[in-house]
């Protein structure tokens, strides 16, 4: 399994992880779990989860093209909403390598 990790540093963190997941619903699967949101892209997987004050995303896929995919998604609709709120930059980090 191949993971990648953006810590974003963002005001209101649950707010924007909610409309984050909201959008996306009308697209993919969504689910609640208890620390955010999971959401079923492809047959990858992409996490929303809200801390004090940041948003982390994780995105988890079996191929390096979904994965890219998940992460392209979860960024590209993140920052449409954040445009008008300074300094918002979304950096991934992988955390796994595939076995």
């Amino acid at each position: 399994m191949l993971t990648s990790r953006a810590i974003v540093a963002i005001e209101r963190p649950a707010r924007y992880g909610k409309q984050l997941a909201g959008h996306i619903a009308h697209k993919v699967q969504v689910d609640e779990v208890g620390d955010g949101w999971e959401l079923h892209i492809g047959d990858g997987l992409g996490r929303v989860m809200p801390r004090d004050d940041t948003l982390e995303l994780v995105a988890e896929a079996e191929s390096p093209e979904m994965l890219e995919r998940i992460k392209d998604v979860l960024g590209r609709h993140l920052l449409q909403f954040t445009t008008k709120l300074p300094g918002v930059t979304i950096s991934w980090t992988d955390t796994s390598v595939a076995s």
